[in-house]
């Protein structure tokens, strides 16, 4: 089974009085929608604002608490099935490919998780 992560979505919410807010939307297991206020169009002028504010980082990791912290599988190895199972065949296209891949990313990347 395949693990997912939730991103959730910021969504703007008009009010009857007072100045609109920035809610932060989810889905529990159960398929329940959820929702949390952040805070109004005064603190955060724009939606990217809200994004990197503490609160929705906060949120983000309460919601994925049950997914690994850390990714058991190195970049290396996903390079390496790549290499063996989706380069493109054709031969020039396959050489660059190879090259990028031998000489930079490899090299800065193989061992990230």
């Amino acid at each position: 089974m395949r693990t997912r992560y939730q991103h959730g979505t910021i969504e703007l919410k008009e009010r009857a009085r007072g100045p609109a807010i920035w809610q932060f939307r989810w889905r529990e297991k159960t398929g329940k929608r959820m929702s949390e206020d952040i805070g109004s169009t005064i603190e955060y002028q724009t939606r990217s604002a809200v994004d990197r504010c503490s609160k929705v980082a906060y949120l983000r990791m309460k919601i994925n608490r049950d997914q690994p912290a850390v990714p058991d599988e190195r970049f290396g190895v996903v390079l390496e099935r790549y290499v063996q199972e989706e380069i493109p065949k054709r031969f020039s296209t396959q050489h660059a490919y190879l090259s990028y891949i031998n000489n930079h990313i490899r090299p800065k990347w193989g061992n990230f998780p």
